[in-house]
């Protein structure tokens, strides 16, 4: 029993104190962890050199949690600011704001764009996170709220509290379902079995309780343990219970009455999370933590007792329309999808669904979504789906989260147009002929140019004080005299004598003057680009005056 758990690896994960640790939910092969130095720190299970490290928060980390799918983590501050990451592009994806202190705990849903958050300010707060906005606040209990889980198939929210209660919410409407009040210190866990209506509270009053989900009622309760209770975790055939608790680990059955089926001294100090990875149901990864130092343990299951002697007799089992798990007892109605649209016959891992034309924030941007509450109506949307969950995992791999397609260039970067010269020539005869029979049908006669008028304010004439002005100036002489011959060539005349020696150069400007006034009847129809560039082309001449660019830069 001395080999059953060992202590897989201890290293230093920051520079100050640590206040928060998270395994991974499925495969347990990632660990998170955060802290006073505002950072949260991403390791591979075995490794002591950290993989990513993200920063964003500007106040420590209190609380962390992955996603079903392990591709986005969330954390939560001592500010009340939680942070959504996404994990493979190391940016923040969202940035939910709206509890006044410190965030205790989180969790996301099964479909991976529903995030539940519960604060030291005593409120429970559910986020969507494709409206960026709180979707309601549970005002929930009476001390700060230490633990939240959504439950199998989407339908409850469990909180825990360090006023010693359980509550248990129903998600589309925020009503109150149920209130558990039977611990007698801080509640530090809740967990729902795999897939029978059973609900487990951990406290520190060193006892686990077992609530039956039909009736509402408490099955069992464990006996005291010597320490308080830190953290639970169902196996996934949902058979037995385990409990961590300061340098112990226990197993317990609850029905029809709690007994702990084995008991073993860890050592381990202040477990914070433990993690049955599905991949490998033999193994119970445990990570505990003390100041800035991490330690994660490595339990075998198989050399562990799982169940105890079954003297007690089963309760008769009742008639039920829903399915019945060997207990007897009714299941979360989950819907199971296969290849062969069969459930599954071991257990499998919830698809999370992708946060649907989400885009990802500035990484160190911190702008204040202040977006209201949703109605009822608007409720009725976001948890129009979320009674069913995907419990097989995708045929193929979840795709990476989509980033905004990057801005395109500035208009300043020149970039070439290659032109198949004849079909160039054919499409710009079209688009002439076509920009002609709208500029006629368009035209307007043209607008006569007024100059800006520019107003002077006239000075008051200053007094000559008697004085006679014209003494001073110089004598006006008149110009000599000059006969002027008053015959006037006439227009054609006229054009004979420049044209004379300048035929050539008149022929350019004629071809250009016919082109200018199809350009100004083309003015007001469309954007001045598109009447310029076939022109541009013709002439095989680049035109410079829209800020001194060519028309090979369009």
């Amino acid at each position: 029993m001395a080999q059953a758990c060992i202590k897989q690896s201890e290293f230093v994960a920051h520079g100050s104190n640590i206040n928060a640790v998270a395994i991974t939910p499925y495969k347990g092969r990632m660990l998170a962890t955060g802290g006073e130095d505002r950072k949260i720190a991403i390791w591979a299970v075995g490794k002591t050199q950290p993989i990513l490290m993200i920063e964003g928060h500007t106040s420590p980390v209190e609380s962390l949690a992955f996603s079903i799918s392990e591709q986005y983590i969330a954390a939560g501050s001592k500010s009340g600011t939680t942070k959504v990451f996404d994990l493979e592009n190391s940016q923040v994806v969202r940035t939910l704001r709206g509890h006044k202190t410190s965030i205790q705990c989180l969790n996301f849903h099964g479909n991976g764009d529903i995030v539940v958050t519960g604060s030291a300010d005593t409120n429970v707060k559910v986020w969507d996170l494709r409206r960026k906005g709180c979707v309601y606040t549970c005002k929930a209990h009476s001390d700060a709220v230490t633990s939240v889980l959504f439950s199998p198939d989407g339908r409850w929210i469990t909180s825990g509290s360090a006023d010693s209660t359980v509550k248990l919410w129903d998600v589309g409407s925020s009503n109150l379902v149920k209130e558990f009040n039977l611990h007698r210190n801080a509640v530090t866990s809740v967990k729902f079995h795999p897939n029978e209506l059973v609900l487990a509270t951990a406290s520190m009053d060193r006892t686990v309780n077992f609530w039956d989900l039909e009736t509402f009622e408490m099955i069992s309760s464990s006996p005291v343990e010597s320490h308080g209770v830190r953290c639970i975790a169902f196996h996934i055939d949902g058979q037995s219970i385990f409990s961590g608790a300061q340098d112990s680990l226990r197993v317990y059955n609850w029905e029809p009455r709690a007994m702990c089926c084995d008991a073993l001294q860890t050592g381990w100090g202040k477990v914070d999370d433990m993690v049955i990875p599905v991949p490998n149901p033999q193994q119970l990864i445990a990570v505990s933590h003390d100041r800035s130092v991490v330690s994660i343990w490595i339990c075998n299951l198989d050399k562990i007792k799982q169940k105890g002697d079954k003297s007690d007799v089963d309760p008769p089992v009742q008639p039920s329309a829903q399915p019945l798990s060997v207990s007897g007892r009714q299941q979360f109605k989950v819907q199971y999808i296969t290849n062969d649209e069969r459930p599954p016959t071991g257990p499998s891992r919830p698809r999370e669904m992708p946060l649907h034309q989400a885009h990802a924030e500035p990484p160190h941007e911190d702008d204040d979504d202040d977006v209201p509450e949703a109605n009822e109506e608007e409720r009725k949307i976001i948890f129009s789906d979320r009674n069913t969950l995907v419990r097989t995992p995708p045929k193929h791999p979840v795709e990476p989260f989509i980033i905004p397609a990057a801005s395109e260039q500035p208009i300043s970067e020149k970039r070439e147009l290659k032109f198949d010269d004849k079909a160039a020539h054919q499409n710009i005869q079209h688009q002439l002929h076509h920009r002609q029979q709208q500029a006629q049908q368009h035209q307007r006669p043209p607008q006569k140019y007024l100059p800006p008028q520019h107003h002077h304010e006239t000075k008051p004439a200053e007094e000559s004080m008697g004085l006679n002005l014209e003494q001073f100036m110089p004598a006006k002489r008149s110009p000599p005299h000059r006969e002027v011959d008053h015959k006037v060539a006439d227009e054609e005349t006229t054009l004979k004598m420049l044209s004379k020696d300048n035929i050539q150069i008149c022929s350019i400007l004629s071809s250009r003057v016919d082109n200018l006034q199809l350009i100004r009847r083309d003015w007001d129809i469309a954007d001045v680009k598109v009447p310029l560039l076939p022109y541009c082309y013709l002439m095989s001449t680049p035109v410079t005056g829209l800020h001194g660019i060519g028309y090979r830069s369009w």
